[in-house]
């Protein structure tokens, strides 16, 4: 059983990229990893981001990651610009033991988004802050701590 490193996972991109994201690089999967096909993310008609959700759905595991998952239950899209037609999408995610910046900068480039993440690792005692844009990475740092049930502003997160 891995530790995990948990955080919000902040996407955003024009919206038809972000909806191309959504709809192709997650993919539904139940707890021990089978694909959930009738559980997706779409768009309705009022052009609104939502996801068909299934009693066999645990989450949507993220293409191009090594057991890199996010969680449409705390999924949510509050900041849509219609002059620059950008979105923002936050969706709770979780990583098993680290989060590969590569493996973001891969998705990155292949749907033409920006992601960010601050992660929580509390087994092993460190937070990642990880952007990547345009396909370039904007920052990668592991932030490590002298005592970190103090210093990390949330310590009871991922591990």
């Amino acid at each position: 059983m891995p530790n995990w490193c948990c955080g919000i996972l902040k996407i955003r991109g024009i919206k038809q990229d972000v909806i191309n994201f959504l709809t192709k690089g997650l993919i539904a999967v139940d707890y021990i990893g089978n694909d959930v096909k009738e559980s997706r993310f779409y768009v309705d008609e009022y052009g609104d981001i939502n996801y068909i959700p299934s009693k066999n759905l645990s989450y949507f595991w993220i293409e191009g990651t090594r057991r890199g998952f996010v969680y449409p239950d705390n999924y949510n899209c509050n900041c849509y610009n219609e002059e620059k037609d950008e979105v923002i999408v936050c969706l709770d995610a979780k990583f098993a033991c680290t989060i590969y910046t590569e493996q973001l900068l891969k998705i990155s480039k292949k749907y033409n988004i920006d992601l960010k993440i601050y992660a929580f690792e509390g087994g092993m005692k460190f937070n990642l802050d990880i952007e990547v844009s345009k396909g370039k990475v904007i920052k990668s740092e592991v932030i490590k701590f002298d005592n970190y049930m103090w210093d990390c502003i949330d310590p009871l997160s991922g591990g």
